[in-house]
């Protein structure tokens, strides 16, 4: 665009696309066995830290409405539809289907969502806690296509966690020699959202009864000193 002359007009070769994001205008969170994502936990909480108790359980239904907003996205024109199922109601076993799976399809891409994080202190204990963010948000999809297998550091912390758990093996399934293979190097395209950055220090182990995404990072995240929060807690944007 630096050479296109400001007229108004985008060049013929511009494609445009549309996103949705899956809180946002998902719905059916309680429908065919799908688990608590952490904005529904966060929303039901009472009393509610939400104004007026809303909650996205209905949202746009886009969960009963797909076929609709595919329709809506031909009719407007665009090239592109980035959508996105709210992740944190994923099993390990599904991010890896979704790896092999979505490859097969040559019009599919997987969009990144990786916040970024740095350590709270020089310590190597809370580097590696930074690290570990990065790899099991960014890494666990990003890893596979580019070096080949999960990250090792994803790897060692889910199996530990499994077996603290009870678990005769470890949640995160393990990729055969030929799905490494097939999946490296496969991706055409790569994006990339980062929203906030966040300071990270090691966390102390949580109890043997707890699963979750949290306990497998074992970290602690805090906000950069001078971020702007707004009043639910979170960094504004």
């Amino acid at each position: 665009l630096a050479n296109t002359k400001n007229n108004g007009t985008f060049p013929p070769n511009f494609l445009f696309g549309v996103a949705t994001s899956a809180y946002q205008t998902e719905g059916g969170w309680n429908e065919d066995g799908r688990g608590e994502s952490i904005w529904d936990e966060y929303s039901h909480r009472v009393p509610s830290p939400i104004k007026n108790n809303d909650t996205g359980d209905i949202a746009c239904d886009s969960y009963h409405k797909y076929k609709e907003d595919v329709k809506l996205v031909a009719d407007l024109g665009a090239d592109f539809y980035r959508f996105s199922v709210s992740w944190s109601s994923l099993p390990y076993l599904i991010k890896t289907l979704i790896l092999i799976i979505f490859l097969l399809l040559a019009k599919m891409s997987l969009t990144i969502d990786c916040e970024w994080y740095e350590p709270l202190t020089n310590s190597i204990e809370d580097i590696y806690a930074a690290r570990r963010n990065i790899n099991f948000e960014c890494g666990l999809y990003s890893y596979p296509v580019y070096v080949g297998d999960w990250p090792p550091d994803v790897k060692e912390r889910v199996k530990y966690r499994s077996q603290l758990e009870g678990y005769n093996r470890s949640r995160l399934p393990e990729f055969t020699p030929e799905e490494i293979n097939y999946i490296k190097g496969t991706a055409d395209l790569y994006l990339l959202h980062v929203y906030f950055a966040y300071l990270a220090e090691d966390a102390p182990e949580e109890p043997n009864n707890v699963t979750s995404f949290r306990s497998d990072i074992k970290a602690k995240l805090t906000q950069f000193p001078g971020t702007s929060v707004g009043a639910n807690g979170f960094p504004v944007s």
